[in-house]
Parts: C-alpha cells; structure tokens; sequence
C-alpha cells in the first residue's frame, strides 16, 4: 500500500491535477453548450430524439478523446526516464515487476476517476437541463469501454517512449489511434478495419452511443497483453 501511495505522490502531482481539473472544468462547459438546445422547448418527439442524441455524440467524442490522448500523456511521462528516476531507490528493495504493477496501477487509479467525473458531469447535466434526457446501460458501457481504451494506448506508449528513449516518443502512440480512428470513419476496406480493431480498437458510433466492435473483454484482453509487452520494454530498457 505504502508503494501505491508513494507513486501517486509522484504521479499525481500539482501539474497533472491541474490538467484533470482543466478537462473536467472544460467538460463543464462544452456540455452546457452542447445542452443548450434543450432548453427549447421542441414540438416533435422525433426532434427531441435527435437533439438528445446529438448532445451524447458530441459528449462521448469528447470524453474518448481527452482521456485517451491524456492516458498516453501520463503513462509515457511516468514511465519515461525522466519520471522514472526515484525506481533507483525503490527497486534496490522490491522487485521490478512490483514497481512496474503498482505504478500502472497508480495510474489506471487516477484514470477511473477522470473517466468517473466525465461520466458524472455529462449525467447530471443531462439530467438536469433536459427532461427527456434518459440513463441507460447503454451509457454505462460506453465510458467503460473507453477506460479500457485508455489502458491500451497508455500501454502503448510506454512501449514508445522505452524502446524511442525519449518522451516525444509518445505521439506515436497518438498516431496509432488516429489512424485507427481514421480506417474506422472512412470504412477503407472491411479486412483493414478488422485487423486494425484487433489489435488498435476505437470505439464507432452506431446511432445512441459508441460501442467496440470486438466489445469489452477483448479490449481488457488486450490491454493485459500491452501490460506485460510494455513491462518487457521496460525492464530491457533498465
């Protein structure tokens, strides 16, 4: 306990509080914005559906993409040589594997509750300026589903910045997704896409919210399997 609480001092400090305190305050604003249009009082049912279903669009995107993009920030800086250099004191009493577990989880700490506060900001104001606005499991499964993305790209960009020795290396974990996403949108060719969302899923949107086309488990599989190639990286990178 006491190691977990020791990363979270170095993890979690005023600079990266702040930046979550940035986004969940962003968050704030954008989904007023975007709720704004309830306020209107709109005669047809059908475009109240369409309204509502714009505003958890526009609020899913935003969520996935703030907290991926700030999931492959944290993950390559506390994991890169600069903000890794108190392991020197630390890995001469635990092994490196324990280092290395009770870091990630620090920081998939940290992550869930981000992914919380952007689940709870967009609920409440949902709820609070639309009253046809309506709570499904729907919901619930999109900002799991995208805690466990965020896990995979993190994964990803520990690798990155190991193996690249540097801290830009981390946009190639940034460039990974954007392609990703890219495939996905564009709807290039059906086998690119399969293959591109086996092993660098995105979520797609399929009219209420957005989903994974291999789902959940896969994605939670994968991120495991990155954890341990990422641990690999890491201690080859010693």
């Amino acid at each position: 306990m006491y190691l977990i609480q020791l990363h979270k001092g170095y993890l979690w400090n005023k600079v990266n509080k702040t930046i979550i305190y940035l986004i969940l305050l962003i968050a704030v604003l954008l989904e007023l914005i975007l709720i704004k249009p309830f306020r209107q009082v709109l005669p047809i049912w059908t475009l109240q559906v369409l309204d509502t279903d714009y505003y958890r669009q526009a609020s899913f995107f935003f969520s996935k993409i703030v907290l991926i993009f700030f999931s492959i920030y944290v993950f390559g800086i506390g994991f890169s040589q600069m903000g890794d250099n108190y392991s020197i004191v630390i890995t001469t009493r635990i092994s490196n594997w324990k280092y290395y577990y009770t870091k990630f989880f620090s920081i998939g700490y940290g992550l869930g509750i981000m992914v919380i506060g952007l689940f709870l900001i967009h609920v409440n104001i949902g709820f609070l300026f639309s009253k046809w606005y309506m709570l499904d499991s729907s919901i619930w499964k999109t900002y799991g589903e995208m805690y466990g993305l965020s896990l995979v790209y993190g994964s990803l960009s520990i690798v990155s910045v190991r193996i690249g020795k540097s801290i830009y290396a981390l946009f190639l974990s940034i460039c990974l997704y954007l392609v990703s996403e890219v495939i996905l949108d564009f709807n290039i060719c059906q086998q690119v896409i399969s293959v591109f969302q086996l092993f660098l899923p995105v979520q797609m949107y399929n009219g209420s919210s957005y989903v994974l086309i291999y789902g959940l488990g896969h994605t939670m599989i994968l991120a495991i399997f990155y954890m341990l190639i990422a641990y690999i990286a890491y201690i080859q990178k010693e």
